[in-house]
């Protein structure tokens, strides 16, 4: 498990440590969430890594229809609002990695 702390700091491990998945904050300092997951997808290097955007944004929305429809044009390979259970988000973590 690597860590970061943010989202120019997530670009950077991602870059250094090639990471078989992500789970990835929409709400991050210095780039969020949205703006890291557009960059990896757009980068031949990185874009085959799945993505999984976390976010409580849902919480602070009417609507979760603006904050999921921007993860998936933003190809990120799947989206999940916060509070979630741990074992939701391990499976769907291993969703991903079996797909990968």
């Amino acid at each position: 498990v690597i860590t970061a702390y943010d989202g120019i700091e997530g670009l950077q491990k991602t870059k250094e440590e090639s990471p078989d998945l992500i789970i990835l904050d929409v709400m991050m300092p210095n780039k969020d969430g949205y703006s890291v997951c557009a960059e990896l997808k757009a980068d031949p290097n990185y874009n085959k890594i799945p993505i999984l955007l976390l976010t409580a944004v849902v919480s602070q929305m009417p609507t979760t229809t603006y904050t999921q429809r921007m993860g998936m044009e933003i190809e990120a390979d799947d989206y999940i609002d916060k509070p979630v259970e741990p074992s939701e988000l391990v499976r769907r973590a291993e969703i991903l990695l079996q797909k990968g």
